[in-house]
């Protein structure tokens, strides 16, 4: 190889190295810039009756046939589970006792349960749960009930989809409505003490 071919070589080399460093620098850039403090993501539960524990009634509600549990969910977060006449379910999260509602009592004994989130300070945090019911009188199938973690520690519904092919990306995008501002409570929760 003469001498003007060899240097034409490494010039050329070193032009296409310049430019996939540039673009990685870029791609990375880019990438930051898409997820600025973390975008969406899930974390997954599973709700065991063997983890709940009882709790007592609400006194409103003491002449029906009720049963409260309280179970473990993702850090702070509890969920609540309120039955009624052994027929009906209300369901709801967080810090303090809260339920909305009404469902079919009847549900999976490994229950899995999606967390929306964003990882801020290289910690999860939550802002959405996604949860498969049916109602009351319903025997297969089920919506996937969207539940907002609101501020007081509580939660409350926004959305309920409908079965169908797009219903898990339909769940998420609404719950992902909370990363850009305000969303109201399609169902307020009650409290249960």
């Amino acid at each position: 190889m003469s001498r003007n071919r060899a240097s034409t070589f490494r010039r050329n080399r070193m032009a296409g190295l310049a430019a996939a460093v540039m673009g990685m620098v870029c791609l990375a850039a880019a990438s930051a810039e898409a997820a600025p403090g973390g975008g969406p993501v899930s974390r997954y539960t599973r709700l065991s009756d063997s983890s709940c524990t009882a709790f007592g009634t609400p006194p409103a509600e003491e002449s029906v046939e009720i049963f409260g549990e309280r179970c473990p969910g993702l850090g702070q977060h509890r969920v609540w589970l309120l039955y009624g006449e052994g027929m009906y379910l209300r369901v709801g999260f967080g810090r303090i006792s809260n339920v909305s509602g009404m469902f079919n009592a009847e549900r999976p004994q490994n229950w899995p349960i999606e967390w929306r989130g964003a990882m801020r300070g290289g910690r999860f945090v939550p802002y959405a749960v996604i949860l498969r019911l049916r109602q009351p009188h319903q025997s297969t199938g089920g919506d996937l009930v969207v539940f907002q973690l609101i501020g007081d520690g509580g939660s409350c519904i926004i959305a309920r989809i409908p079965p169908g092919p797009r219903q898990n990306s339909l769940a998420r995008t609404n719950a992902d409505r909370l990363l850009t501002g305000r969303v109201d409570c399609l169902e307020e929760s009650a409290p249960i003490d």
